[in-house]
C-alpha cells in the first residue's frame, strides 16, 4: 500500500545525492518506463502507477519478478512526479554498477608522431605498448602511468 514514507521516499530521489546514495534513478511515463522494463538492463526496485496504466500493462508486468508495483491515485502520483503534469506511471530503478576500472599501470611508450601532411593535419600520434613495435623515429619517449 502506498503511504506517506513512499511520498517522502520518491521526493527525497529528486535530488542528485539521494539518487548517488541509494544507487538509483527515476523514470517517468509510459513509454520511457516501458522500454526501460524490456530492455532488461536496469532493475526496476518499485513502480507506482495508475490504475489503468497496470491493467493495460498486465502482460508486461507479468514478466518482472522482484518489483514492488504500487497502485497510486492521480493526487499522489503528483505529489512525487517531477513533471509538472504527472503521467500515469513513475518508476524507481538500480543503476548499474560502474564499470571494473582498466589496468593501466605499467610502461607505454610513445614510438612516433607521423609527420605526414595527412598526419598533421590529425595530428595522429602512434602508442604502442613497450617491446610490442620497433620505429626508427627521431622520438622515443617512455611513459610511466601510476
Amino acid at each position: 500500500m502506498f503511504n506517506k514514507t513512499h511520498t517522502k521516499y520518491i521526493q527525497s530521489l529528486h535530488h542528485k545525492k539521494f539518487r548517488d546514495e541509494n544507487g538509483v534513478f527515476i523514470a517517468e511515463g509510459p513509454k520511457v518506463v516501458l522500454e526501460l522494463l524490456e530492455t532488461r538492463e536496469f532493475v526496476c526496485q518499485q513502480l507506482f502507477a495508475v490504475n489503468e496504466w497496470l491493467v493495460e500493462n498486465d502482460k508486461t508486468l507479468k514478466k518482472y519478478s522482484g518489483t514492488e508495483i504500487f497502485v497510486v491515485k492521480d493526487f499522489e502520483l503528483e505529489k512525487i512526479s517531477l513533471l509538472t503534469t504527472a503521467n500515469h506511471v513513475l518508476a524507481v530503478f538500480k543503476k548499474k554498477a560502474p564499470a571494473e576500472p582498466v589496468n593501466t599501470k605499467g610502461k607505454i611508450t610513445l614510438v612516433g608522431y607521423d609527420s605526414s601532411p595527412s598526419a598533421i593535419e590529425t595530428s595522429r600520434f602512434l602508442l604502442h605498448y613497450e617491446n610490442k613495435t620497433q620505429w626508427d623515429g627521431n622520438i622515443d619517449l617512455h611513459i610511466e602511468v601510476v
